[in-house]
Order: structure tokens, then C-alpha cells, then sequence
């Protein structure tokens, strides 16, 4: 399943190239150009292995100075959705003096925007209401009717202009709103999910033009965090930030992340999510890597000298452990949900013959130790098991299949590498 997945509903660039899951570091749009350019240079000093500069919301709007982070009270990034001019007031001459800061460094371009949902007040309700869908019980968000053509046309044309004038890589679009009272209330009681089918058909044709006009661009669906994950989405787009739960400075679930991550991946080869890489936490960092990691909103980089060289290992052990699953995905454990349980996967590359089995005791969860049976080795063949920040040994393939792990702490982790020695080497540990 996972191997047609990536073969006929993953994303491609224009060589018919599998695009890849980005490992970014990201910051928020409305910090000063000048700051944000302090994250590559922080990047580079520490040497975190990154390939991308997500900027994410509050970048738009007309000139006017702004909260400098989301989570400030005087931000107002939202009353602004739907007018995607670039604010000059933290960036003066547009994102492109950033964009081209990204370049320079090697790096991709990720920038976010909102194009479905509309504020009443901007430039694109006052001059196309007929655009616009509306529902009675919220009247402060309009929804621009993508079914319409000349609606659709409209967000054709501005995101890729926004694509061309600021030089965007990977374009990010997120969804923040319910959007069925806005369908239902369109159609008559005879034609309910009319506007909805035309809608979606609607998302999907803007999808392709913008993939026909940037072939090698990603899209990011986030949507409020993983709610638009299907056959047709995933042909276009990878999901970047699975839940708005995660990753945040009020949110530190990573019992969560291993329960999606889990009971996504076999379905979903390619998403990733929000990971809180702060306070050394090494078992909310390992919780979080998936196929890739989305970090929450990385300013300042780091805290000292210390803390950059961790976020740097991190960053460096989550592309490390990507590669492999592109291969075959194995729950190792059920009932994730479970926070009693210990939870554990594997991911393998059969041809390589090698890969890595993850393990984590909940907080709750009374059980220290468990026996684990992994799938693709061979019993009667050696392997070099290396424990993450432990040992490196010489088992028989039976020590994979039955395999003995201990977490006596509550709130902790293993991480084991292996792979099949060679025939030649007879070296027994």
C-alpha cells in the first residue's frame, strides 16, 4: 500500500522526481526581515542540517507596524487574511531581499498562506462579494467559492504572482475554518453538496495550475493541521503540520505524536508535524520524527552555544531516520491511544536489509520492559545493533525477532539502528 502510495498519489517534480518531505527551521512572518535573516546565519554557525526557510503567518496585509510573534495579544495577522500584499512595514521592498538570503545559503523558500478564507474588509470582498460564500453563525470569516471560475481564476492569479515577485519554492496553504455551514447554506434544500463538490473540484483545478505553472514546487496543505489528507490531496501535496495541537508554546503532547505518527504512516508515507525542539526534551523531539520534523517557530535558533549543538544533533538524527521511511512501516505494539501502553515501530529497508526500531514508555504507563518481534530480518543472519547514544554489538538475527527492551523511567526512549553484516564478516561481539 505505502509503495503504490509513493509511486501514484505522492507529489513529483517536473523531472518526475519524488519531491521530499523539507526539514526546516521556521519564523514568524511578522518579525522584521532583518531578524528572521539571523536565522540562516544562526543555522549556519551551529551547522543545523536544514533545507529550508519556512516563514509562516502575518507577513500580509496593508503597511502597518505589527506584533513582531503569533503569540503576542496585539497580533492581528487574522483580520488580515485574504489582502496578500506584503506588509513593507517589517519587510520594506517585499520577501524577495529574504528569499534571496535563502538562495544564496542553498537553501528553499517556504512561505504560508490562506487563500480560501477572506476577511470582510479586504480588497477582494469589497470588489467581488459574488466570490464569496457566507454563513449566518459566522459572518467574520467569508470563504472564497473555488468553485466559481472567476473566483478561482483570482486565486490562480495571486498566488503565483506572490510565487514570482518574491520567489517562493514551496508554497504553503493553510484552511482555518469549518466551511460545511458555508456550503450548505449556498444550496437549496434539493441540491445540498452541490456547492461542496464544485468547491473541491474547484481546489484541486487551482492545485494543478499552480503545479502545471511551478512543477517543482511543493504544496503544504496543512488546513488547520492534518484535515485534508485523501487520494487527491496527496497527489498534490504533502502535509506539513498534521495537528495544530503539537508544536506550539501551549501544547507539549508528545504522546500524540507517537499515536499519529503510528497510526498515520502505514496509510501516509509522506507528513510531518509540529515538534517542540527546546529544553533538551530528547523524548518530545524522538516522539515527533516522522518522515520529517516541523519545528515550532524557531526565534531565537538557539539559547547558547549548548543548546545549538543539541538542536543541530537532533536536526541531524531526523534526517538521519527519513530516508527510511520511504521503506516498509511496522507498528510494533497496539491500542497507541492507550497511554498505559508503551508504544513502538519500525521501519525497514528490505533490500538494504537494515533500519531502526523506536520504543517509548508513556508517563503513565506502569510497564518497563517489553519483548518485541521485528519484521524482514533474517533469524539466521548476524546484524550490528547500535543503541542510540549506547553500544554498538553483534546479535544473531533471533535478538531482532525476540527482542528483550528495558525503559525503567517513566517519560523515555530507545532508539536502535541495525543492519545485516556482511556474509564475509564472521566478528561476533
Amino acid at each position: 500500500w505505502r509503495q503504490f502510495i509513493l509511486k501514484h498519489h505522492s507529489p513529483r517534480d517536473g523531472q518526475g522526481r519524488l519531491i521530499p518531505v523539507p526539514h526546516p527551521v521556521s519564523g514568524w512572518g511578522g518579525r522584521p526581515t532583518r531578524e528572521l535573516l539571523t536565522l540562516l546565519d544562526d543555522a549556519k554557525c551551529i551547522g543545523m542540517p536544514h533545507d529550508t526557510l519556512w516563514i509562516d503567518a502575518g507577513w500580509f496585509g496593508k503597511d502597518r507596524p505589527v506584533a513582531n510573534t503569533e503569540y503576542c495579544k496585539e497580533s492581528d495577522w487574522y483580520r488580515t487574511v485574504g489582502d496578500w500584499r506584503v506588509n513593507q512595514v517589517p519587510h520594506p521592498g517585499g520577501l524577495g531581499p529574504l528569499a534571496a538570503a535563502v538562495h544564496k545559503h542553498g537553501k528553499k523558500f517556504l512561505l504560508w498562506v490562506e487563500i480560501e478564507r477572506v476577511m470582510p474588509d479586504t480588497p477582494v470582498a469589497t470588489e467581488h462579494p459574488e466570490w464569496l460564500l457566507r454563513t449566518r453563525n459566522d459572518p467574520n470569516n467569508l470563504l472564497l467559492n473555488l468553485g466559481n471560475p472567476d473566483a478561482r481564476d483570482w486565486a490562480i492569479q495571486t498566488v503565483e504572482r506572490l510565487v514570482r515577485e518574491e520567489h517562493i519554492d514551496y508554497y504553503r496553504q493553510d484552511f482555518n475554518f469549518n466551511t460545511l455551514p458555508f456550503w450548505r447554506e449556498a444550496d437549496a434544500e434539493d441540491r445540498q453538496g452541490i456547492s461542496e463538490a464544485r468547491f473541491v473540484d474547484g481546489l484541486y483545478r487551482f492545485w494543478d495550475a499552480l503545479r502545471q505553472r511551478f512543477p517543482d514546487m511543493l504544496i503544504d496543505n496543512c488546513a488547520s493541521g492534518g484535515r485534508r489528507i485523501d487520494f487527491e490531496t496527496m497527489s498534490r501535496s504533502i502535509c506539513l503540520w498534521r495537528a495544530d495541537q503539537l508544536g506550539r508554546p501551549w501544547f507539549d503532547d508528545s504522546e500524540v505524536n507517537q499515536l499519529q505518527i503510528q497510526s498515520l504512516t502505514p496509510w501516509v508515507p509522506l507528513h510531518a508535524g509540529g515538534v517542540n525542539i527546546a529544553n533538551r526534551d530528547e523524548y518530545a523531539v524522538l516522539s515527533g520524527i516522522g518522515p520529517s520534523v516541523s519545528p515550532a517557530l524557531d526565534f531565537p535558533l538557539y539559547a547558547d552555544e549548548a543548546d545549538g549543538r543539541w538542536k543541530a544533533e537532533m536536526r541531524a538524527l531526523a534526517k538521519r531516520l527519513s530516508p527510511w521511511f520511504l521503506r516498509d512501516f511496522y507498528p510494533l505494539t497496539g491500542a497507541a491511544e492507550d497511554r498505559g501502553n508503551l508504544c513502538a515501530y519500525q521501519c525497514h529497508d528490505s533490500a538494504a536489509d537494515n533500519g531502526f526500531i523506536l520504543v517509548f514508555r508513556r508517563p503513565g504507563s506502569p510497564v518497563s520492559a517489553i519483548v518485541l518481534h521485528a519484521e524482514g530480518i533474517d533469524a539466521g543472519a548476524d546484524y550490528d545493533l547500535e543503541v542510540f547514544r549506547g553500544e554498538t554489538s553483534r546479535v544473531r538475527g533471533t535478538a531482532l525477532t525476540d527482542l528483550a527492551v528495558a525503559l525503567p523511567e517513566p517519560r523515555s526512549a530507545k532508539l536502535l539502528f541495525y543492519r545485516k553484516a556482511a556474509a564475509t564478516d564472521h566478528r561476533r561481539v
